[in-house]
């Protein structure tokens, strides 16, 4: 099949410069990109080791459901989280500021 990669010029294996110019353009992006989500993924995981609830409480947890306890310095020490608000299952646990 020829198509419109068959003519443009070639590197020395073979692949289009413009492949290759498009790798290393999107490779920053996918580095940055890769690192968000790596923490991301942290940040759930040592809420819900912390706060000893499922992956599937992220569906129903909102910022509205996450209030921070204060000390007499005003210091955040803990937060109270509901977990599944407006349902039947509904119950609370308490996270640290670790966990963030």
């Amino acid at each position: 099949m020829m198509g419109w990669l068959s003519v443009l010029p070639k590197d020395a294996l073979g692949l289009p410069f413009l492949f290759l110019l498009n790798i290393e353009n999107i490779l920053p992006h996918f580095e940055a990109i890769h690192y968000i989500y790596y923490q991301l993924i942290v940040g759930m995981h040592q809420c819900m080791a912390s706060g000893g609830f499922r992956l599937g409480a992220w569906d129903y947890l909102r910022w509205r459901h996450v209030s921070p306890i204060t000390d007499d310095n005003a210091e955040v020490i803990t937060a109270k989280i509901t977990i599944y608000a407006d349902e039947p299952e509904e119950y609370y646990s308490f996270i640290t500021p670790q966990a963030g």
